[in-house]
């Protein structure tokens, strides 16, 4: 009796563990950059901002501008050293054509002028809609679409655009 007393609690340790541990499960590490989302299609091949950053320096897939006062707004997202990138002047709640002549993708590895593709001005959709603004924490959500051309007569065309990035200033 007096051993089986004395292995009753290394018993009990061993029993909790194996009833304890099925309910541990590993965790997804921490998303980095999941205040800085910026995807769309890029003539139809899923694109999505990223960056590898180190410990020293970090990074952020995208960098947005806001200015609550002018309602100034642009955007920028780069992955594989290319961007996409518009702005918007007089931004609101909703829908906002994008200008046009403006700089929407840039990429470096095209020849010349054309890898500076600019927004199609024969073009309809060229919009972003503003799903909303948080002025509290400084994030803006929407969507957005357009095509683009350089000098060369390439079009690209962005569809299926979605972004929720913090902004500064």
């Amino acid at each position: 009796m007096k051993k089986l007393l004395t292995s009753l609690p290394p018993l009990l340790c061993i029993l909790a563990l194996l009833l304890i541990q099925p309910s541990c499960k590993k965790e997804d590490p921490p998303n980095p950059h999941e205040d800085y989302v910026m995807t769309c299609k890029v003539n139809g091949q899923a694109w999505e901002a990223y960056c590898e950053g180190n410990i020293l320096f970090g990074c952020n897939p995208v960098d947005c501008l806001f200015y609550p006062d002018t309602r100034g707004f642009s955007i920028i997202g780069g992955a594989d050293n290319r961007f996409i990138a518009f702005p918007i002047r007089n931004i609101i709640i909703g829908n906002n054509n994008i200008p046009y002549r403006s700089s929407a993708i840039i990429d470096p590895q095209l020849p010349g002028n054309c890898g500076y593709l600019n927004i199609d001005t024969t073009y309809q959709n060229n919009r972003a809609t503003i799903i909303q603004i948080d002025t509290v924490t400084k994030k803006i959500e929407g969507r957005f679409g357009f095509r683009v051309i350089n000098e060369c007569n390439d079009t690209v065309l962005i569809t299926d655009g979605y972004f929720n990035t913090k902004y500064r200033p």
